[in-house]
């Protein structure tokens, strides 16, 4: 991993924004593919910091333990793929891989990583930070998704300028399999995971196994979805030079030079 203490949890939204842009910066440093998915979390970090500091929310200081907790999932996540530890959740371990191996597109890195933090880790967070079944941190829960729509452009920009200037030009090229790639509703998956971390609140301390069979569930879940993730390029390998060289191209004219004169 990049080398970046990770040992000691992050403590505030602060902290964490810190950290991850520590963590960043030193694997564009050492040329590390997991600095896709931190380039996109630690835009949203910084924007979800920024309306926290605006008191935005209904609880301030719930939500801040919120993305705190969340946070902390990804730093173990990391933790554990240094150590090869067998607790590492699948889902991370098919976003590592593929991140680490190079072979898979900028856009599926991303998407990648995204899933395995919203699709497996909000749950998790959200029961270790408490959420009750009625409507007040649910309503907090919901702003979130404002939030992040707030970062959506500015995810995409800095994707593009830092990783695949020609994002634009794939994801017109790759057309229906584009969607194959990035079908991944934020919302949805976000109120999945509300869903699933009260099934966990409701299983506390009361049937470990059904707890357990709940956090196997959403591995599982998002196991299926990374497989969906890199099945368009894994089933049409032959596509994978040509669609990573339009990711790098600025424009059409030289995607055609090159591919006439390759």
């Amino acid at each position: 991993m990049a080398q970046v203490d990770f040992s000691v949890p992050f403590l505030s939204a602060e902290d964490a924004s810190d950290k991850l842009a520590a963590y960043l910066q030193a694997c564009r440093s050492a040329g590390d593919r997991r600095s896709v998915f931190a380039t996109c979390y630690l835009v949203m970090t910084r924007t979800m910091v920024k309306n926290l500091q605006q008191q935005m929310f209904d609880d301030n200081v719930w939500v801040e333990k919120y993305l705190v907790a969340f946070a902390n999932l990804y730093r173990i996540a990391l933790l554990q793929r240094e150590a090869d530890d067998d607790c590492l959740p699948s889902c991370w371990k098919a976003a590592f891989d593929s991140a680490e191996t190079g072979s898979s597109l900028v856009i599926q890195d991303l998407v990648l990583g995204i899933n395995a933090h919203v699709n497996h880790d909000l749950a998790l967070a959200l029961q270790t930070v408490s959420i009750d079944p009625h409507e007040s941190r649910h309503a907090d829960h919901d702003r979130v998704n404002l939030v992040l729509q707030q970062a959506t452009q500015p995810v995409e920009t800095a994707i593009s300028q830092l990783y695949a200037p020609g994002l634009g030009l794939l994801a017109r090229a790759l057309g229906p399999l584009g969607s194959d790639v990035t079908n991944f509703s934020l919302d949805a998956a976000r109120e999945h995971a509300w869903s699933m971390a009260l099934a966990l609140c409701s299983s506390d301390d009361t049937t470990p196994d059904r707890q357990a069979a709940i956090r196997q569930s959403l591995d599982s879940t998002a196991v299926v979805l990374a497989k969906i993730i890199l099945t368009p390029t894994s089933d049409l390998p032959f596509l994978v030079p040509l669609l990573k060289h339009l990711e790098q191209a600025d424009n059409w004219i030289e995607v055609l030079d090159d591919v006439v004169t390759a």
